[in-house]
């Protein structure tokens, strides 16, 4: 347990409460969270995870420009499910990129650990963090599936706050799908 891990933990922390209330602030302290991490994972050998975090960092300003082009009236706030074919668009997608990135990581990090779980995951974070800047309900549905994996791996791996943090980010990702359901109801 570091400073580090403790710092980026919060962070996050305040990302999830912040974005489940659909807040543009929770940006802010997702990019901060997400370099802190990307730091974290490059000390411990997750690769995979270090680059997704870097990743998380350049979409945090993506999802912050988005919300911040679109005011509260506007229609691209409103929260729309992903149906038949272009849910099955991103899962098809994302499986051969997963293969892809963990045959990489495999190859030319011989120190990676979990190279194609952790690949998975981290490339269906990047997918679901693309859903939630455009308010999917989707998203919450792949974080919840993620959350619960990550936290194997990190647990795994001896990250004590984070396996627990993505423990509470799979009960925040519930919460966060029926906060945003509840939303699609009032809209359909």
């Amino acid at each position: 347990m570091s400073l580090l891990e403790i710092f980026s933990v919060v962070f996050s922390l305040i990302f999830l409460i912040l974005l489940i209330r659909q807040n543009i602030w929770c940006w802010v302290f997702g990019i901060v969270s997400s370099i802190l991490s990307a730091i974290l994972f490059y000390t411990i050998h997750l690769y995979s995870e270090c680059v997704l975090y870097s990743f998380y960092a350049i979409f945090g300003v993506y999802g912050w420009m988005v919300w911040a082009k679109n005011d509260n009236t506007s229609s691209d706030n409103i929260i729309t499910p992903i149906k038949g074919r272009r849910l099955l668009f991103f899962i098809a997608l994302g499986l051969p990129m997963s293969l892809g990135v963990g045959y990489l990581s495999k190859t030319f990090l011989k120190d990676a650990a979990i190279p194609y779980i952790d690949a998975a995951t981290s490339v269906f974070g990047l997918i679901a963090t693309y859903l939630e800047a455009h308010r999917y309900l989707s998203a919450w549905i792949f974080w919840i599936i993620l959350n619960f994996a990550t936290a194997v791996i990190y647990f795994q791996r001896g990250l004590m706050i984070y396996g627990p943090l993505m423990l509470v980010y799979f009960v925040f990702s519930v919460v966060g799908y029926r906060q945003w359901r509840q939303q699609v109801l009032v809209i359909e």
